[in-house]
C-alpha cells in the first residue's frame, strides 16, 4: 500500500534555465516551455502507474487528449531554481479524468494547474470512453484537490482587437496527428500586443479546447480586449490606474468553420506579482 500511496502522488524535478524565458521580451517567463515539463510529468506518472498495473490504462488506438487546462500562479520561479512538479488524478468518470499539479520551489507552492484529459480513437478521430471504473477500483483517485472548472465566455463588453491567421507547420503537429495543445497557447500569446506581454504577468490562464485541428486546416486566433484597454484607433493602451485586466481569444478552424479552443488569461502589472 505504501507503494500505491506513492503512485497516487508522483514526483518530478526540474532546473530552471534560460531556455524557459523569452529572450525578446525582457527575459519574460516562457509558460508554454513549463507547461512540457507538466505534461512530460503527467506521461511518466502514465508509464509508472502502467508498469503498477503490469498493463496499459489505454491501449491502441486510444491516447489521452487534453481537453480544458486552468491554472494559478502564485510566484514566477527563478533562474536555477530546483522546482518539483507534482500529480495526482483528482477527478475520473467515463469521459473525463482530472488530473492537479503543484509546481513548487523548495516549500513555495508557485503554480496550481488542473488538467482535464478525455480518449481519443486515433483511427476513428471519435472519442473514446474512460476506463474509470477500472482507475477507482485500484484507488488511484485523490479528490482532495479537485475543483470544478469554470465555464469560459465571451462578455459582452469586450472589443476585438485583432484577428489573425497562421499557418499549421510540421513541428506543431504532436503523436495524435493534430496541432500540439501547447502551439495554441503560442498563437495566442504571440496575437496579444507587445505591451501587454512586456507590462503584465499571466495571474491565472484557462483553456477549453474544441474540434481538433489537423495540418492541412486554416486557423485564425480572434483576440478581445475589454474597450477600456484600446484607444480611438483600436491600438493597446497603457494606463497606469489598471492594475490587473483580462484578455478572450477565440481559436477558429476556417477549414470547418468550427471552434478549436477559447483561452482566457487573467494577467497582473508586473509590480503587483512578485
Amino acid at each position: 500500500m505504501e507503494h500505491l500511496a506513492k503512485i497516487k502522488q508522483y514526483k518530478a524535478f526540474y532546473i530552471i534555465t534560460q531556455e524557459y524565458f523569452l529572450s525578446d521580451i525582457d527575459n519574460k517567463f516562457d509558460f508554454s516551455r513549463l507547461m512540457k515539463d507538466v505534461l512530460q510529468t503527467s506521461g511518466e506518472h502514465d508509464c509508472l502507474v502502467n508498469k503498477f498495473l503490469d498493463q496499459p490504462i489505454l491501449t491502441a488506438p486510444l491516447s489521452w487528449i487534453i481537453t480544458q487546462n486552468h491554472f494559478k500562479v502564485y510566484r514566477l520561479p527563478k533562474m536555477g531554481d530546483r522546482i518539483e512538479i507534482e500529480t495526482r488524478l483528482v477527478n475520473a468518470n467515463r469521459f473525463f479524468v482530472d488530473r492537479w499539479f503543484s509546481v513548487r520551489s523548495k516549500e513555495d507552492l508557485l503554480m496550481e494547474f488542473q488538467i482535464q484529459f478525455s480518449v481519443i480513437n486515433l483511427k476513428t478521430r471519435k472519442m473514446g470512453r474512460i476506463p474509470d471504473s477500472r482507475i477507482k477500483a485500484l484507488d488511484l483517485v485523490d479528490s482532495s484537490q479537485y475543483q470544478r472548472m469554470e465555464k469560459i465566455s465571451l462578455p459582452e463588453e469586450m472589443t476585438i482587437y485583432s484577428d489573425r491567421g497562421y499557418q499549421i507547420q510540421d513541428e506543431d503537429i504532436d503523436g495524435n496527428n493534430h496541432v500540439n495543445n501547447l502551439v495554441y497557447l503560442r498563437w495566442c500569446l504571440q496575437a496579444l500586443p507587445f505591451d501587454l506581454l512586456r507590462e503584465y504577468q499571466v495571474e491565472s490562464l484557462g483553456i477549453k479546447y474544441g474540434h481538433e485541428l489537423l495540418f492541412d486546416q486554416e486557423v485564425s486566433i480572434q483576440t478581445y480586449l475589454f474597450h477600456s484597454l484600446l484607444d480611438q484607433n483600436g491600438e493597446f493602451r497603457i494606463e497606469p490606474s489598471v492594475k490587473v485586466c483580462s484578455s478572450y481569444q477565440i481559436i477558429q478552424n476556417l477549414s470547418t468553420d468550427r471552434e478549436a479552443g477559447f483561452l482566457i488569461i487573467n494577467w497582473k502589472r508586473n509590480e503587483s506579482l512578485s
